[in-house]
């Protein structure tokens, strides 16, 4: 409550400063006096001016700073209000759960029970006592219990525990036998997604093992290893798609050398379908609001097949900003879509207020819409386009994640640009042939079986890579946590920053010898590291080969 009441005043007082006018001298007064102090005060007038302009902004950064506040300590109280989160904290009871699925079922990672889901209740009797509720629990089951489609209503009998790890706070464990009793049927849209989920993941049963693990979840963001297919059974369990200790090791291994994000669906989806549809649409000639519109459609579209996720969201709320603004014909502002899009997820859906996964894929578009394209321009006077573009939007996303990750793994990953370089040639490819075939599989299984196979080869390049990287024993670097830790690398980043614009101050000054004696005039010629190889070993080639080698005979031997 006290970082409340300081953020409500430090944003109303910058907003009264950055609002307010400046009072002139009044009239009358000793001119020599008024005239000296206009001489000293002259000089800080113009340095404040700059100050001064921003204040404005910094006043609207604060408000939203104490709206955000604002709205999480209500959700924080209102989840803690009610019903069930009541009940577990005096103890365990059992419960009887009306509710709507909200995922689709997965492997359990608890050991004892076979899947798990998260179920948005709307009513719960506990000791004969019915309530309504609007919290959400995460469901374990045994056997045919797991039955359940996403976005169907069921009721579920079980035990209403508290959660020991995850970001729900509350568990339900269906008890052996107990089936989930379905009270309402998804609707046809998502019976269809269903569909086309589960036959995408019966099409990669037949790949190789990091196939059967990699593909879906690049592809939908859930791994294979989590999947659950129904026609799979064995024995009333769900079947086994690999080895769980292979599953837990590549997963690890992609964590540990940065590019464990790869499996979780984000902007990439959305740019390669944007990228496509905006050329289509422009060789149509399309109009502006034409394009907004389709645009705007497949992104829904692209939404509604992925597995829902916190970065999903994030990604598809920022996409609608930008064929909204395609559709009024305006160019697109992604910090200011960013912007925006953190405000309304927050305000409509508060709890996004502790998803690390919405903060990190929102952390990542900051930090590639700010120092991105500053990075880039300073790689490609050294390396090649082709590797200066990775190599840029994974620097940039990393300098706005790393505070995140402090809080999430006390380590740093240090091949994380390598990886990065390594599999970027292949990502967009098996992206869009794992797309092409989770749309196809449900209708024609043979041509998603033979797609699902080309996107295997290029998470067969992530895998090798991931793998040479992640097992190494100097991949990570221990860091600080809590506080100190982040601190200590915001201060580190921030001190990256100071020397790059001091070496950009250089160059302005003129000490650059890179640039050479212009005078001022035209644009400053800096030759690239590939440049100055090529040049030095041109020249030595000419050197070598114009020199003359004097023979073995004795020249003075007449003498």
């Amino acid at each position: 409550m006290t970082g409340l009441l300081l953020v409500i005043m430090l944003s109303l007082g910058l907003f009264l400063f950055a609002c307010g006018r400046r009072r002139k001298s009044p009239e009358g007064r000793n001119k020599a006096r008024s005239t000296a102090m206009e001489a000293r005060n002259i000089d800080l007038d113009r340095s404040l001016s700059g100050v001064r302009t921003c204040l404005p902004g910094i006043a609207v950064v604060g408000a939203a700073v104490m709206v955000m506040t604002m709205v999480t300590l209500v959700s924080q109280v209102s989840e803690q209000a009610g019903p069930a989160y009541r009940q577990v904290m005096s103890g365990k009871a059992q419960a009887e759960i009306q509710g709507r699925l909200v995922s689709p079922a997965k492997v359990s990672e608890r050991r004892g029970w076979d899947c798990r889901a998260k179920l948005g209740m709307n009513f719960i009797v506990i000791n004969g006592v019915g309530t309504p509720t609007s919290e959400e629990a995460v469901v374990y089951a045994r056997g045919k219990s797991c039955q359940m489609a996403m976005a169907g209503r069921y009721r579920v009998s079980g035990l209403l525990v508290a959660s020991t790890f995850g970001q729900e706070p509350l568990w339900v464990e269906v008890q052996e036998g107990t089936k989930a009793e379905e009270l309402e049927r998804p609707g046809f849209l998502h019976r269809l997604v269903n569909r086309m989920q589960e036959s995408f993941l019966a099409q990669t049963r037949p790949l190789s093992d990091q196939g059967r693990v990699l593909v879906p979840g690049l592809t939908m963001g859930m791994l294979g290893s989590e999947g659950i297919v129904f026609d799979e059974w064995v024995d009333g369990r769900p079947a086994q798609v690999v080895e769980p200790v292979y599953a837990a090791r590549l997963k690890e291994d992609f964590r540990r050398s940065g590019i464990l994000h790869l499996m979780a669906v984000s902007g990439g989806h959305f740019m390669i379908l944007a990228a496509g549809l905006t050329r289509l649409m422009r060789a149509l000639r399309s109009p502006p609001l034409l394009t907004g519109v389709v645009l705007a459609g497949s992104y829904l579209g692209l939404g509604l097949i992925m597995v829902p996720s916190d970065s999903v969201l994030r990604a598809q709320t920022m996409g609608l900003m930008a064929a909204m603004a395609t559709a009024c014909r305006r160019r697109s502002q992604s910090i200011n879509a960013l912007s925006w899009c953190v405000i309304l997820t927050l305000v409509l859906k508060p709890s996004m207020a502790s998803s690390f996964g919405f903060a990190l894929s929102a952390a990542a578009v900051l930090g590639i819409s700010m120092i991105g394209e500053a990075i880039l321009d300073r790689l490609v006077d050294h390396m090649p386009t082709l590797l200066a573009g990775p190599l840029a939007m994974t620097l940039a996303a990393e300098a706005g994640t790393l505070p995140i990750q402090i809080l999430m793994s006390q380590q740093i990953s240090l091949f994380s640009p390598l990886a990065n370089l390594i599999v970027a040639p292949v990502v967009d490819f098996a992206t869009i042939s794992g797309l092409a075939g989770m749309m196809i599989s449900w209708f024609c299984p043979g041509a998603g079986r033979l797609l699902a196979w080309v996107s295997s080869w290029g998470t067969g390049v992530m895998e090798v890579g991931a793998t040479w990287l992640g097992e190494s024993n100097i991949g990570t670097l221990a860091w600080p946590p809590g506080g100190l830790g982040i601190l200590s690398l915001v201060l580190v980043e921030v001190g990256i920053l100071l020397c790059v614009h001091m070496i950009r101050f250089t160059g302005l000054l003129g000490l650059d010898p890179d640039q050479g004696d212009m005078g001022g005039v035209g644009v400053p010629f800096r030759p690239s590291t590939w440049f100055k190889a090529e040049r030095w070993l041109r020249q030595t080639r000419e050197q070598v080969s114009s020199m003359r080698f004097a023979s073995r005979g004795n020249p003075d031997k007449g003498s």
